[in-house]
């Protein structure tokens, strides 16, 4: 085996995850308990992520659900400046690696995201810490479906054992594993 290509996942390694902070803050900022909020978003999510709605057309449908009195505009809004106050943060550490391993690796992101988040990160430059980056609203599916991985590998043109694929969630590392994946667990 030699390895050709280091799958970096974002949040969460290289960048943090901010998943948690944002959505206690927009739980309250509806006036509405996050389990409450948990629950609405629950199936709605996997379709944001995968490029079958837009976080716009989330946030409709929570306000709808929720029965708050705020435009679908104002919640996506607050939400986009959730995720702006935590998104300039950068692992130092881990983008002195990429680059270290640049040299020598062909190193790419994997992450699910949302097409407004995308395209933000996109503008901000977050996207060219990589050879390539691999959204998950652009190849519409999301990990851990096996879907995404081999979608990644045929553009890659690697076999599964010439990847090391590096996440934080343990679902995701081990679909890549059933694949044939080398994984480590961030």
């Amino acid at each position: 085996m030699t390895v050709k290509t280091i799958i970096f996942d974002l949040g969460g390694v290289v960048v943090p995850e901010n998943g948690n902070f944002i959505m206690n803050e927009f739980a309250a900022h509806l006036g509405v308990t996050r389990q409450r909020l948990d629950k609405v978003v629950k199936r709605a999510w996997p379709k944001a992520t995968s490029g079958k709605m837009t976080l716009l057309n989330l946030c409709e449908r929570i306000v709808k659900k929720t029965n708050r009195k705020i435009t679908p505009e104002d919640a996506f809004a607050f939400y986009m400046r959730e995720y702006k106050k935590t998104s300039f943060y950068r692992n130092h550490k881990i983008l002195n690696l990429i680059e270290q391993l640049k040299t020598k690796y062909n190193v790419v992101c994997l992450t699910n995201t949302e097409t407004e988040i995308a395209d933000f990160n996109k503008q901000n430059g977050l996207f060219d810490l990589f050879n390539k980056a691999y959204l998950s609203t652009e190849l519409k599916t999301r990990k851990p479906k096996k879907k995404i991985y081999k979608i990644v590998l045929k553009d890659l043109k690697n076999k599964p054992d010439e990847v090391v694929f590096i996440d934080d969630n343990q679902s995701y590392i081990d679909t890549a594993n059933i694949l044939g994946l080398n994984t480590i667990l961030y």
